[in-house]
This record gives structure tokens, C-alpha cells and sequence, in this order.
């Protein structure tokens, strides 16, 4: 599949793989955007792969049902993720 031009970046806000729909956070701009399951499965994304404050590229549209938000994601990107930091050293015990 073909990339669309006018790509945005942001970040997942949260999204609900029970009722398959969530929220992206662009980078520039006020409003979320509205992201539901179709729009993952035509870029080949599972619903379990998406992670609340994951990376991502998007296109929008306006909303399939009007009024509900202005503006839906069209097509979406996963970015990758940073790896965790190795928190080890901060949960060891100290004994005194």
C-alpha cells in the first residue's frame, strides 16, 4: 500500500481493543483525532498491537458519522517504540 502524502504525527491517547475504537493526540493542532478499528486493519494493524502513548503517523478525513468528532484518522503508521529503561538499578534493595 501506497503512503499518502500530508502525513501528521502524534501519539495514541488511548485506544479500546472491546470497543474498538480510541483517540490520537496530534502533534500540532487542538483537537484528538478519532481512530477505529478499520482504519488499523487496512494499514495490516491488529487492534492487541496498539499501546496508549505509542508513537504514530497519520492522514485524516472527515468523520465517517458526523458530529462525533471533527476529524478521523484515514490512514495510520506505527511508529517504533523507545525501549523501556532498565529500571533494575532503581528496585534493588538496600539493606543498612
Amino acid at each position: 500500500m501506497k503512503e499518502p502524502a500530508n502525513k501528521h504525527s502524534g501519539t495514541i491517547r488511548w485506544f479500546d481493543p472491546q470497543r474498538r475504537f480510541g483517540f490520537v493526540i496530534p502533534d500540532l493542532g487542538k483537537e484528538d483525532v478519532f481512530l477505529y478499528w478499520r482504519e488499523l486493519r487496512k494499514a495490516g494493524i491488529s487492534e492487541s498491537d496498539v499501546k496508549d502513548g505509542q508513537r504514530v503517523e497519520f492522514t485524516v478525513k472527515a468523520p465517517d458519522k458526523p458530529g462525533r468528532c471533527d476529524w478521523q484518522v484515514d490512514y495510520i503508521k506505527l511508529l517504533a517504540s523507545k525501549p523501556a529503561q532498565n529500571s533494575s538499578a532503581s528496585s534493588k534493595d538496600t539493606a543498612i
